[in-house]
């Protein structure tokens, strides 16, 4: 592994592990092994390689979620709407994060006037803008709603996801597939 990608996937697991702010970067140096002179050619500052974590992940994950949409789906939005939920949890879980990353780095980045609060909403928005465009596909009223709301159910169903692991989180998948599908008809003109 390149030690720019060494850097980018210390800071990934120590964020999943300890917070976006619960290490520094005297931790990613020691875990790679490397000086802070090394670290300054490939990056200006920890915010940068946060905001590189960020960006991969986000690239990465959106370009999985929209292959197997294509491989599975093929040009079917609504197919690819009403099964959007078990392909995010899947992803998500490959991952092997404890708890949403993302969610991380919104909790840890707040306040609209630091540098990692945009990136840290990128992922959400990557989602929100592909389900927009798939509700544009099928001819929702207002896909800017609709993404909304399923982007709403999506992470809700992540959050009980990473805290429940038993009949709880199936349940809770299931009602949410079931909310899913009401949306989604009902955006339609379907009677749900």
């Amino acid at each position: 592994m390149k030690t720019r990608d060494k850097f980018i996937a210390t800071a990934e697991r120590l964020a999943d592990q300890r917070g976006p702010r619960g290490f520094g970067l005297e931790a990613v140096l020691s875990e790679v092994g490397v000086s802070k002179t090394t670290f300054y050619k490939y990056f200006n500052s920890k915010d940068e390689l946060s905001t590189e974590v960020v960006n991969l992940s986000t690239e990465q994950l959106i370009d999985e979620i929209r292959a197997e949409f294509e491989q599975r789906f093929g040009n079917d939005p609504k197919a690819c709407l009403c099964n959007i939920l078990p392909i995010w949890l899947r992803k998500i879980r490959e991952k092997q994060w404890n708890g949403c990353l993302f969610s991380k780095y919104c909790h840890a980045y707040p306040n609209e006037h630091e540098a990692l609060f945009d990136v840290a909403r990128a992922f959400p928005r990557a989602v929100r803008s592909t389900i927009v465009q798939l509700s544009r596909d099928i001819g929702a009223a207002d896909p800017e709603r609709l993404a909304r709301q399923l982007t709403i159910v999506l992470q809700g169903a992540a959050t009980f996801s990473f805290m429940f692991k038993n009949e709880e989180q199936t349940m809770c998948e299931s009602d949410a597939q079931a909310v899913i599908m009401h949306l989604v008809e009902t955006a339609i003109g379907g009677s749900g």
